[in-house]
This record gives C-alpha cells, structure tokens and sequence, in this order.
C-alpha cells in the first residue's frame, strides 16, 4: 500500500511525495497531477492521502522542497 502526501506552502508552493519520496513539486498542482503520479507507480491500494501546508518563508529560503517527506516538520 503507497502512502501519499500533498505538501502545500501558504501561497501557491506545493510538493507531492509517495511513501517518503518527492515525485514531483511545482507552484500548483492539482487532482490529475497527483493521480497520474500515483498511477506511474503502478497498480496500488491507497492507504493514506495527506494534505498538509508548510511554512512558505522556509520553502523559499531553502530553494524548494526536500527529497524525503521526513526532512519537514510535517504532522
């Protein structure tokens, strides 16, 4: 089963990670991104879908999102 996350900055900075792991970032992304994403991982059982926002000061002091989803103080 995949663990998906979608990250959210308080503007318009968004991330989404599948079990950990940044598969893709961008300034908006939406229900068809996300799903075409979990669907190159192939066939899945969605086990958790987390939408959680971060701190858009430390996005844009940092540069972007990090690779692994446990590098954010994220809930």
């Amino acid at each position: 089963m995949l663990k998906v996350t979608l990250v959210r900055g308080q503007d318009d900075w968004e991330g989404l990670y599948i079990d950990g792991e940044l598969v893709t970032e961008a300034h908006s992304l939406n229900a068809w991104t996300a799903l075409v994403n979990v669907s190159n991982v192939g066939m899945f059982s969605l086990r958790t879908f987390t939408v959680c926002d971060v701190d858009e000061q430390r996005l844009q002091d940092v540069g972007g999102l990090p690779h692994r989803l446990s590098d954010l103080a994220v809930p």
